[in-house]
């Protein structure tokens, strides 16, 4: 098996309980995602490269932004479209 094949199967296995441990939002997060959004003017669009469970795309959403999101893992992916109103893309 390729390191590449590894690496996403590795994913895969941890992908959902990554999202239920990785829901929470830190503050630090919430802070660094209050900057940003400043920064963007309170508008705009964001590419999520390894989105995993979705919690920040959902936050940045939740202020305005439109947000892209794509992970390697097909778990993950599956795991946040369960609790998004957009699905992630899932690309290889």
């Amino acid at each position: 098996m390729s390191a590449d094949r590894e690496t996403v199967r590795s994913y895969d296995m941890v992908a959902a309980e990554y999202a239920a441990e990785a829901a929470a939002m830190p503050e630090w997060v919430a802070t660094e995602i209050n900057v940003f959004v400043t920064e963007l003017g309170g508008s705009g669009r964001v590419l999520e490269i390894g989105s995993g469970g979705g919690r920040d795309a959902l936050e940045l959403e939740k202020r305005g932004i439109s947000v892209r999101r794509t992970d390697i893992s097909k778990v993950s992916s599956n795991c946040f479209a369960r609790v998004a109103s957009r699905p992630t893309c899932w690309t290889r």
